[in-house]
């Protein structure tokens, strides 16, 4: 099955020294923020959120704490999806923006602040034509953005490759504009210019060869591994798929989210044709439980928890599910409902940059 048929935490002491009007400044405001995102790895997003606000109350212009309340915004609003849309804009957009206007060679905000308006931009693909090209427009301006505070990063041009390539013209999709940045890629990084490449290539393509093409160019390659094993799961070759993904685990052990994505994979194709549960379910339960083995970080291990819940949900088993969202919940009560992976750019601590790339209307 091809891709585009899926788509679709001390706090005591640290409070009461602002309540007493007293606002710290420097490095006591790094350090607070860093507490903010320890409390919110602890599942105590709404103190994460509270604290974020009084920091913010003494120092508005506070960048760092604006970036750490946007994700806080967005890490609560993945927990309550049914009341994001509401207030998407107000708890992680405007935040973001202003960090980013505040900081404007932050190329962590400008990154951050983009895909932050192609979650704008994809909530309202459900509103008038107009709007939605409008939005379009906006969110690649904010790629743009991006590239230009660090051209190093391909990144944001890869983004507009995907938006450029995927999305019809009448939505603001520009075939054009997608060759040239795949062009633009192609001279900088061949890895790259390979996954920019894939985004442009026919539907009738086998994605399979590509990639195994791509691999004798750059042998243990985790990027390549990564990308060949999920077009051998899409193309219906699973075990390879899960063997070239633990593959890429091996080259680079900071991937071990995917295992998630196997499990997730095999999750949908329950959901597209329930025929495929009594093969399915099981090699996605094996792979969220080797995915627990290697200690994920809170919010992912209780993310990982409500997908054995829906596992449970798969075989009819209602105190199956009780028990994985019961253990997911007593972690994190803001563990992402989403059926994709929540953007792992929440989860690394203030300061330190986050590098990994997600495709934006890939569901792995």
């Amino acid at each position: 099955m091809t891709w585009q048929k899926i788509v679709t935490p001390v706090l005591i002491v640290l409070a009461a020294t602002l309540a007493a009007g007293n606002p710290l400044q420097g490095d006591e405001q790094d350090d607070a923020v860093q507490k903010a995102f320890a409390l919110r790895m602890e599942g105590k997003a709404e103190e994460a959120k509270a604290l974020l606000e009084e920091i913010l109350s003494a120092n508005p212009q506070n960048g760092a704490a604006l970036f750490e309340l946007a994700r806080t915004g967005l890490h609560i609003g993945l927990g309550r999806p049914r009341d994001m849309v509401g207030s998407f804009q107000e708890s992680v957009k405007a935040p973001i923006d202003k960090a980013a206007s505040l900081d404007p060679k932050n190329s962590q905000y400008a990154l951050f602040a983009a895909h932050m308006a192609f979650m704008s931009t994809y909530m309202s693909m459900k509103g008038p034509g107009w709007q939605v090209k409008e939005n379009v427009a906006k969110m690649c301006a904010a790629y743009e953005s991006a590239f230009a505070i660090d051209p190093d990063d391909l990144r944001p041009m890869l983004c507009l490759v995907e938006i450029y390539g995927v999305l019809p013209e009448n939505m603001g999709g520009d075939k054009a504009k997608a060759e040239v940045y795949a062009a633009k890629i192609e001279k900088q990084d061949a890895v790259f210019g390979a996954k920019a490449r894939s985004l442009l290539l026919d539907d009738e393509a086998n994605r399979i060869d590509y990639w195994r093409t791509v691999l004798e160019k750059h042998e243990n390659n985790a990027d390549v591994l990564e990308e060949l094993g999920k077009a051998c799961l899409y193309g219906e070759e699973f075990d390879e798929g899960a063997k070239y993904l633990d593959r890429a685990i091996d080259a680079d052990g900071k991937r071990n989210f995917l295992l998630l994505d196997l499990g997730r994979f095999h999750l949908i194709r329950v959901m597209r044709d329930e025929s495929a549960k009594e093969a399915a379910l099981p090699v996605a339960e094996a792979a969220l439980k080797r995915y627990l083995d290697t200690d994920p970080i809170g919010p992912l291990e209780a993310y990982t928890y409500e997908l054995l819940a829906k596992i449970e949900m798969g075989r009819g088993e209602k105190g199956g599910i009780e028990e994985m969202r019961k253990k997911a919940n007593a972690i994190d009560p803001f563990h992402s409902m989403a059926s994709g992976l929540p953007s792992l750019e929440l989860f690394v601590p203030p300061g330190e940059a986050y590098s990994g790339h997600r495709y934006l209307f890939r569901p792995l």
